[in-house]
Parts: structure tokens; sequence; C-alpha cells
């Protein structure tokens, strides 16, 4: 196989040469041709071939461009992670939202609430709170009651396992009366 560059002027100045990267043109022993794009940025080797030499130009425009605007950067991040990220920008384009945005969004709502505290942990220590509070052992009853309830449904659910529809449902179910019929005996 011989190799030939099929663009000039290399330089060692890559970012500002247009002829860079190089597209070396490959003839292969069955006769046929491709052209080949190899570059090495920050220790990470990037070799591609195409049979159209057109597709080799754009692909090594494209190179030239990310490197401009990126730097090696661009070229450090998986190939996995810039389709998954073109992916989650699609979908955030109807909304107008940058990538960025939705991220640090579910940092702020998801994430940090990954290590709060169980339902159970919570009920307990509000429970020690109002105990502390000295607040009217009447008081300290229901909360046990009602928030014992909602200890027993939600348990072990961390905050950020808990829908807003679940918590909502839950709290419903916690302020109706446990017995429907003991009220309408009483009216």
């Amino acid at each position: 196989m011989s190799a030939k560059h099929v663009s000039q002027n290399s330089s060692s100045n890559l970012h500002l040469k247009p002829t860079w990267p190089p597209i070396l043109q490959r003839k292969y022993p069955t006769s046929n041709a491709a052209y080949q794009i190899e570059v090495i940025i920050d220790e990470q080797r990037i070799r591609e071939t195409f049979k159209p030499r057109d597709e080799a130009e754009t692909r090594a425009l494209n190179i030239r461009t990310m490197n401009q605007r990126e730097g090696a950067a661009a070229f450090t991040l998986p190939m996995e992670k810039r389709v998954a990220t073109s992916k989650c920008d699609k979908l955030l384009q109807p909304y107008g939202a940058s990538l960025t945005e939705a991220v640090q969004y579910y940092v702020k709502h998801v994430l940090v609430y990954r290590q709060a505290p169980t339902a159970r942990e919570i009920v307990n220590k509000l429970i020690e709170d109002k105990e502390r509070g000295n607040r009217r052992p009447s008081t300290i009853l229901e909360l046990k009651h009602r928030l014992g309830r909602f200890a027993e449904q939600f348990g072990d659910r961390r905050l950020g396992e808990i829908s807003g529809d679940g918590l909502h449902l839950g709290c419903n179910k916690l302020l109706a009366p446990r017995c429907p019929s003991a009220i309408t005996a009483r009216s």
C-alpha cells in the first residue's frame, strides 16, 4: 500500500493552515484508492478513511473547525457522549432550552435529593424537633398519628424518588379520616 499527500503545505502550526489535517491518498493492492485523514491531538490518534475525496475534505474541514472552536477538548469527549449530547440537544430544541440549562436544573432539582433522608427519617426528625420544642402532648400524638401514616406509606423512599403526583395523592389519603362512617355517625 502506498500513500501520498494530496494536500500540500503541511505546517507546524496546525491551527492556522487550511491544509491541516493532511489528506493522504492510499492506493491498495486491488488498485482501489481511498483518502485518509490522520491526526494526533492531545496524544489521541484520529485516523479515518473515506472512498470519495470530497467526504475526506468535508471531514478535514470539520476537524479543523472543531479544533479552532473548542481546541483539543472537542476530541477528548468519546464519540458515544458526543452522540448522546447531540440527541439531548435535539430533544431540548422545541423548548428553546440549552443542554447546560437542562443539566443545571437536573442537578438542582433531582440529584441533590438522591442523598436526601428517607421519608421515615424525616418524620422521626420532625417529631423529635417538636418534642424538644415542648409542644403539647396532644399535638405530638396527632403528629405521630398523621406523620406515622405518611412514614408507613412512603417509608424508605427518598424525597427524590417520590413524584409530585404521588406525594399529592399520598397526602390526600393522610388528610382523609380513617373511617368515613365515624364522621357520618357523629353528624
